[in-house]
């Protein structure tokens, strides 16, 4: 029996907008990212979710919510969802991190993986706390449909892990704000990626 599994990003925030690093810090959506997760809950309402989960955070529990109005369900946040701690970096540019951590900052720009930074979490770390809640969440519901809204972070170590790809190929996937990403699951074949970081609706 086949399971369908819906990924979003949430919608933009200020931080995002003027390439702040968020991580944990509870970020609301502006008002473009307001508009955006309207929009999207408006592409998603046709389908029959069974349910919708989320990141604690607010900048993704708002965009669950416009998508869990059309479905008469009230969103689910899940610890394991929530976003990458970035510890001292959250709050901060890329620009001023490039001049008090230059080292770091290019570790994170080549090759994130190996970044190991104090009070950051490592890229195996979240993917694993990640992939662990969505395997529990898809059996929970097996057979039914269900959205995932998350973030950047989550979703591309979500789709390398559903791929086999080590954490290396992290910029090789994108995932622009509210972007959907569709997903197959059956017990014989695991995940089958149908869609990746699809923005058709906000355009």
């Amino acid at each position: 029996m086949n399971s369908s599994i819906v990924l979003v990003r949430h919608g933009e925030t200020e931080w995002n907008h003027e390439h702040i690093f968020r991580g944990h810090s509870d970020i609301p959506l502006n008002n473009r990212g307001l508009e955006q997760a309207r929009i999207t809950g408006e592409y998603l309402q046709k389908l029959d979710f069974a349910a919708v989960y989320c990141s604690p955070l607010a900048r993704a529990r708002q965009t669950a919510t416009a998508i869990s109005l059309h479905h008469g369900l009230e969103p689910h946040p899940c610890d394991g969802l929530v976003d990458i701690s970035f510890g001292p970096w959250e709050g901060k540019s890329s620009e001023e991190l490039d001049k008090i951590y230059p080292e770091e900052m290019s570790i994170w720009k080549r090759e994130p993986e190996k970044l190991r930074l104090e009070g950051v979490e490592t890229l195996e770390q979240v993917r694993k706390r990640a992939f662990d809640e969505m395997q529990k969440l898809v059996k929970a519901n097996r057979g039914g449909s269900i959205a995932i809204v998350s973030h950047r972070v989550i979703l591309k170590l979500l789709l390398l892990s559903m791929l086999n790809l080590g954490s290396d190929y992290f910029w090789k996937i994108r995932q622009n704000s509210c972007c959907v990403n569709r997903i197959e699951h059956s017990e014989t074949d695991g995940f089958i990626i149908l869609t990746v970081n699809e923005t058709c609706h906000l355009k």
